[in-house]
């Protein structure tokens, strides 16, 4: 008759660990106790499933002969599980980086860039149009008397830029180009989001009315500066006014946006035109080559802050170093930053800012913003030396003019 019982209890478990240490193993003790092993070891098992100090059950190593602990066994297992784990993660962020490199904005260099430099090229001139807010109305009362808009207003503001633009390149500097670079930097219409309700309340004219306006003057805008330059390269991002979610979203947020709407309608117009080609991305940022440098231009919604005393900075340089990291991390860093948004024309190191066509309105001046008259930003691009000449253009003649070239106190 069988010495051992089935164990039931706590004592009746520490009884067969005694029992198995006594023989060495569980076959041994099995054995001398005229019982089937697997019977024992399943005790064993159920003891250990119940939190029991139970003996091991030793293992025969293949290579070597000698005796393995199960606890051995199951610590090497769990290291290999983990490995195993850490080895299917890294073919995840593999494929994932991959599926990155099939699908990121490709950057990509017109034809007409490639021109090779005969040292007469004066580089290659970029205009950045933003913050049109196409529709919004300032009255004048309400911001001090400083500014005024509306749409008639924004299409005589867009026609200066254009013209000034011109004279700027070809009058004062009398430069040779080999095409321009027309980047639309989004929020081109005004408060056609849920979002912005009061603006599209108070807005010049009905969404459809304003969107064919402005189709209209930037037909004619690209139109001239392709006759003047000969070709137009033109990428174009989003921005967060024209959107037709109620809050921002990540999903989809292009394709359900009125800029890009836009966009799309100017390719369709020119595909016949080799003069004037489109790069319109799926996503918030759109990357090209300029001499190969790489310029990244986004909206710049998606820097938040600006209030504090660094005023924009804080924002934007955080703004800036996480988009370069990504950027790095994938193998595709930039050379310059372009935006909009923040109606603050700036130039620092490799970081643009645009300013607004609007100018100074009701929101600007409710935040004790600096008043920012409506302008711009051009710039030109050397094949040797980078960003040579920083051209602004204004939109409004300033009220405040001096004829003293100079002054000193004596």
């Amino acid at each position: 008759m069988p010495k051992l019982l089935k164990p039931v209890t706590r004592t009746d478990y520490e009884q067969l660990a005694a029992e198995i240490s006594k023989y060495g193993s569980v076959r041994l003790c099995a054995e001398a106790n005229g019982m089937a092993r697997s019977t024992v070891q399943e005790w064993v098992l159920r003891g250990q499933a119940a939190g029991y100090n139970m003996p091991s059950r030793r293992l025969t190593h293949a290579t070597t002969g000698t005796k393995v602990p199960q606890d051995t066994v199951r610590e090497l297992q769990g290291l290999l599980k983990a490995k195993a784990a850490a080895l299917e993660s890294a073919e995840k962020k593999l494929g994932t980086l991959k599926m990155l490199e099939e699908h990121a904005d490709k950057v990509e260099t017109p034809s007409w860039v490639r021109t090779k430099h005969d040292g007469k090229v004066t580089g290659v001139p970029q205009l950045l149009l933003s913050d049109l807010h196409w529709g919004e109305v300032v009255d004048p009362s309400q911001v001090g008397g400083v500014n005024m808009y509306n749409l008639d207003i924004a299409e005589a503001r867009l026609r200066k830029c254009v013209e000034t633009t011109i004279s700027l390149l070809k009058d004062k500097i009398h430069g040779q180009y080999p095409g321009i670079v027309v980047a639309l930097g989004g929020d081109m219409f005004d408060g056609f989001s849920l979002g912005h309700l009061e603006l599209l309340i108070k807005s010049d004219a009905d969404i459809l009315e304003s969107f064919l306006r402005l189709q209209a003057a930037l037909t004619w805008a690209i139109k001239t500066l392709a006759d003047e330059f000969g070709h137009v390269f033109v990428p174009s991002v989003v921005g967060n006014h024209p959107r037709l979610a109620l809050k921002p979203q990540a999903k989809g947020a292009v394709k359900n946006n009125l800029d890009w709407l836009l966009a799309k309608q100017l390719e369709i117009h020119f595909k016949d035109d080799p003069r004037v080609q489109f790069h319109i991305p799926n996503s918030l940022d759109c990357f090209y080559q300029v001499y190969g440098k790489t310029y990244c231009l986004t909206h710049g919604d998606q820097f938040k802050g600006g209030s504090g005393i660094a005023g924009i900075w804080s924002a934007l340089m955080l703004g800036m170093a996480r988009k370069l990291k990504r950027q790095q991390a994938v193998g595709r860093p930039f050379d310059y930053l372009c935006m909009g948004h923040w109606h603050q024309l700036t130039l620092s190191k490799g970081l643009i800012v645009n300013g607004s066509t609007v100018g100074y309105d009701e929101y600007a001046y409710k935040s004790n913003f600096s008043y920012e008259a409506p302008a711009q930003a051009l710039w030109i691009n050397h094949p040797t030396y980078d960003l040579t000449h920083w051209l602004p253009v204004y939109l409004e003649e300033s009220k405040k003019k001096s004829d003293d070239w100079i002054k000193w106190a004596k």
